[in-house]
Order: C-alpha cells, then structure tokens, then sequence
C-alpha cells in the first residue's frame, strides 16, 4: 500500500515562494534558477531580521545614535543568523511548506520567539544590554517586517510566472477529465509556475480532448516518460488510475527522486476544509461542513444590520 508519509514528503503544492530544490539525480527543467529563487529568499530574511535588531539593541545602549549601531553590529548579525537557520529546520524554504499560508505564519511565529529568546541569552556573551520588553518588541517586529517581505516576495514572483519566468516543468499523469482539468488549470493560471510537458496515459482517450499537451508515454513506462521529459515533478490525476496501479507508480516515481503530486479530485472544496484522516494504509479527508468562522459571523451579521 501506499506509505503516507513518503507521499507526503514528495508533495509539490505551488511554488509561489520558496523553492523545491531537486534531489541530487533528480531530473531539472532549470537548477540554477530554482537556487537563485532559494538564495534571495534566504537574503531577504537575513535582511528584514538585521533591519530589525540593529535599531532594536542600539537602543538599548547610551551616546550618540549612530555611534550605537557599530557596537551592536554582532549581535545583529548572529540573530539574523539563527533567524534564517530557524527557518530552514522549519523547512520555510520548500515551496511545498511556504505556500501553505498558515503553516509559514505559524513557522515565521515560532522564529520570532527564537529571535528574541536569543537576543536576552546572547547579549550577555556579546556585551550587549537586552531585556526582556527589547526581546518582545524586537520579536513582534521580526514577525511582521518577515511577513511583509515574504507577502512581496511571493507577489513579484507570481508576476514573474505569470510572464512565463521561474515555472517549473511538470508531467500530468493521466488523460481523464480530470488530468484534463488540470492541464486547463495550468495553462489558464500561468502564475502558479507550472509548465505542463506532457501527459502520461492513453493516447486514444487523449486525443478526444482539446489540448496542445503531447502524450509522452504510457502509465507502465511512466518513470521513463518523466525522464525523459526532464521534468521534475509530476502531477497524478487519482481518477485516471486504479488503487494498485497509483500506489506502484508513486512508488516508482519516488523511486526515481521526482516530486510527486496527487491531486485529490475535489475542483472546487476549499483546503481549509479539509482534514487528512488516515484510516490504515489508505489516506482520507475528511471534509468539514462550509460555516463561517466565529469572526466572520459576527463581521457578516454587522454588515446585514
């Protein structure tokens, strides 16, 4: 059966920020830009913590403001340090995590503690007076320049796709309504960053929709189809294919360290409602009942009245 959580940790959701750099032997459409991508992401968190607790330990000490800033350099430098390797073990640097908007609020949260945990503990070492109202502000601060850094990050770089630059070459696996769904999908919204190659299934049934995409291979030949497309992941459309059949090629696909994505064939149910409910072997979701939140009932009866 299908193990969870390789499935998982081969996930590709959009890469609208960050980057899924791929594995070594891996196929790739473009290397160099994916670490490009990862490399000014990395910078602008190194720039938005430094820009923060520069100003935040200088004041925190006595004289002239700008003869402040040089003494509390080192301290600076190392929290915008353990800021950024904060983020990488909270893996804020895949696409696969950062595109999910809660999970990069709720890491970027979790890095703001640190940093101001590590302000008070380091200061004493670095000679540097922080306490403990310094660490909160200077955490709280963090928070917010990371998140509106990364907000613009993410913006200029769906305009960036959006005009046919950083998008990711992808294979759909399957020629069902489905597959052919997805394939609309991709082409009509550019600024997710997928390229569709090619699709992998029935040449006959495929060539009953209305699509550009080519066959490039059957469902037995799929690893190969991929490879030879060099692309480095691949959508799977679960309709096309029966339970045995998914769970080999997923297998297989993992096998041959591309990035595999399942498609979970609900077009239009909202992620937030659904919630992974593993039963064994088999992963389901379960879907919660549409109701608007707390806040938003009371903002929506406010408005009515």
């Amino acid at each position: 059966m299908i193990n969870l959580d390789e499935v998982r940790s081969r996930a590709l959701p959009s890469p609208d920020r960050g980057t899924d750099a791929p594995a070594p032997g891996s196929p790739t459409a473009d290397p160099v830009r994916a670490s490009w991508l990862l490399c000014l992401l990395v910078a602008i968190d190194l720039a938005g913590a430094l820009a923060v607790w520069e100003p935040v330990i200088a004041g925190g000490r006595g004289g002239p403001w700008l003869a402040r800033l040089a003494p509390a350099a080192p301290l600076a430098i190392t929290i915008s340090l353990v800021v950024s390797l904060v983020n990488r073990a909270q893996r804020l640097y895949l696409a696969r995590v950062c595109t999910v908007r809660s999970a990069e609020m709720s890491g970027l949260t979790r890095t703001s503690v640190v940093a101001g945990a590590a302000a008070v503990w380091l200061s004493g070492p670095l000679h540097q007076s922080v306490d403990v109202v310094a660490a909160v502000i200077g955490g709280a601060a963090t928070l917010a320049v990371l998140i509106a850094l990364r907000t613009g990050y993410a913006r200029w770089l769906r305009s960036a796709r959006a005009n046919g630059r950083f998008t990711r070459a992808v294979c759909v696996l399957g020629t069902s309504d489905e597959a052919h769904d997805l394939v609309q999908l991709f082409a009509e919204q550019p600024e997710l960053g997928y390229r569709v190659v090619g699709v992998i299934g029935d040449q006959h049934e495929w060539a009953s929709r209305a699509s550009d995409v080519p066959v490039i291979g059957d469902v037995t030949g799929a690893v190969n189809a991929v490879l030879r497309a060099r692309a480095p992941g691949v959508v799977i459309a679960v309709s096309a294919l029966p339970g045995g059949s998914l769970d080999r090629v997923v297998r297989e696909l993992a096998a041959a360290r591309v990035h595999v994505q399942i498609s979970a064939g609900l077009a239009r149910v909202g992620h937030k409602r659904l919630r992974a409910a593993p039963v064994s072997h088999h992963l389901l979701f379960y879907v919660e009942r549409h109701q608007l939140s707390h806040w938003q009932s009371i903002g929506k009866r406010a408005m009515d009245v």
